[in-house]
C-alpha cells in the first residue's frame, strides 16, 4: 500500500507498517514493541523524508555533490585524505545549511510534549542489503551506533538544530563513507534508496536497558 502523507516527524505511537523507509529500523522496531506494550519511553522520529529534502536545500559547491540525495558517490577509499576532505565538505555543507522554520516550530514543539529539558538524538537507519553487503552488517540491521554517535541537546531550537545536522552529519563522516563503499551499499537517501537516515528524539534518561536493548 502506497504511503498517502510524508510528515517531518512521526512520533513512535504512531507508526504504521508501512512506515518503515520513512523512520529506519531502530524506530520502526521500537514502535512496534511500544505498540504491543512493551516499556519504551515515548519519542518522536525525523523522517528519511526530511533527511532528504533538506539535501536537495543545500547549494552544494562541488558538482560531486550536486545531485547527492539521488546518486552515490564514487570515492577512492584507499587515499584517505581525499576520503577526509570529501567528508569535511559534506559535513559542512549540512551544518552551514538553514533549516526551514516549519520544520524547526514542528521538531521544537514535538520535543516539548516530551517535557524533558534534554533530549538524546539517535540514527535510526534503513539500509537495503546488496550482493557485497557483509550477512553480518551491523547497521543494516539497525545497530547504527556501529558507526555513529548519540547526541545530546538541550530542548531548545538552538541545541536540537545542532544535534540534527550533526546526527545527519555523521552519514558522510570519513570512517562512515568508507563503510558504506567498502560493504558495497550505494549511498543513496531516498525510501528506494540505499541508505535512509532518521533521527530519533527520546528522554535522555532512557538507557536502552528495556527491551529494545538489542536495536
Amino acid at each position: 500500500m502506497p504511503i498517502k502523507t510524508l510528515a517531518i516527524l512521526y512520533w513512535l505511537n504512531q507508526i504504521e507498517p508501512n512506515h518503515l523507509f520513512l523512520v529506519g529500523n531502530k524506530a520502526f522496531y521500537l514502535s512496534r514493541l511500544l505498540q504491543k506494550g512493551y516499556p519504551v519511553v515515548p519519542g518522536f522520529v525525523v523522517s528519511t523524508y526530511t533527511f532528504r529534502e533538506f539535501l536537495e536545500t543545500i547549494a552544494w559547491s562541488e558538482p560531486l555533490f550536486s545531485d547527492l540525495p539521488n546518486s552515490s558517490l564514487h570515492l577512492d577509499i584507499e587515499n584517505p585524505h581525499q576520503l577526509k576532505k570529501i567528508a569535511q565538505q559534506i559535513r559542512r555543507a549540512i551544518h552551514d545549511a538553514e533549516l526551514p522554520s516549519e520544520w524547526i516550530s514542528t521538531v521544537l514543539e514535538a520535543a516539548q510534549q516530551l517535557q524533558s529539558p534534554v533530549l538524546a538524538l539517535r540514527p535510526s537507519l534503513i539500509v537495503q542489503k546488496t550482493a557485497r553487503s557483509p550477512q553480518s552488517n551491523p547497521v543494516a540491521v539497525g545497530r547504527s551506533s556501529a558507526l555513529f554517535n548519540l547526541q545530546v541537546c538541550q530542548s531548545n531550537e538552538t541545541d536540537l538544530v545542532r544535534g540534527l545536522k550533526t546526527l545527519w552529519a555523521e552519514l558522510f563522516g570519513a570512517k562512515s563513507l568508507f563503510y558504506w563503499q567498502r560493504s558495497g551499499v550505494p549511498l543513496t537517501t531516498g525510501s528506494v534508496g540505499s541508505v535512509g537516515a532518521a533521527a530519533l528524539a527520546c528522554d535522555r534518561l532512557w538507557d536502552g536497558t528495556h527491551s529494545a536493548r538489542s536495536l
